[in-house]
């Protein structure tokens, strides 16, 4: 059986997703932050609870190294911070790393297994794209590091962290053609699918 991990799945796509694969016979491992969340989640939906915490990298790593196999790892969860920036314990903005570098150190731990996924999936958003009017600003242009640690945020808070979660969604399709180049032997996509408000 074909067994899927499903990142932020306790609620919005996530949630919907777990829901629809559990229906074709699909082995979910529903992911959340916290073990009450996920379990919830998985009840409902028939799914297996998996804590991820994608806020806290180290203990992301070691979660990822109990998992059992896994075939398909859908990145999903993702958040808009719009009252400021917030930092990791990693000392990471927190849009930043549980948008982006959380879920790559995840593909990067399962990719590192004698059975890696056969399939990574990175769930994104036209909002990242200006030709697509969603009403959200245009992504950051600076360097990956001032983003990972907020150094450009100069506008507004709401319009700060709009950006923020843009420019998440930007790395979500550069992530996805990148890992398509270096692992030709992994399917890998990116769908513009979603538009969270708040932690999935």
């Amino acid at each position: 059986m074909t067994t899927i991990l499903i990142t932020g799945a306790t609620s919005g796509l996530g949630f919907e997703t777990a829901k629809a694969a559990r229906a074709h016979g699909v082995m979910v491992l529903c992911a959340g932050r916290d073990e009450s969340t996920a379990r919830a989640a998985a009840q409902r939906t028939g799914a297996q609870p998996v804590t991820l915490d994608l806020a806290r990298l180290d203990d992301l790593r070691t979660a990822a190294t109990r998992l059992p196999r896994v075939d398909v790892v859908a990145c999903n969860a993702g958040l808009q911070i719009l009252r400021g920036p917030t930092h990791t314990p990693d000392g990471f903005e927190e849009t930043f790393q549980v948008n982006h570098l959380a879920h790559l150190a995840l593909v990067d731990a399962l990719l590192q297994r004698p059975t890696p996924p056969r399939r990574v999936a990175f769930v994104g958003s036209g909002t990242h794209d200006p030709a697509i009017r969603t009403g959200t600003p245009d992504p950051l242009t600076g360097t990956l590091m001032s983003f990972a640690r907020s150094e450009q945020d100069t506008e507004p808070a709401r319009t700060a962290g709009l950006r923020r979660y843009t420019t998440s969604k930007l790395l979500a399709v550069a992530t996805a053609a990148a890992l398509a180049r270096e692992r030709p032997d992994v399917h890998v996509c990116q769908g513009p699918w979603s538009s969270p408000h708040g932690r999935a």
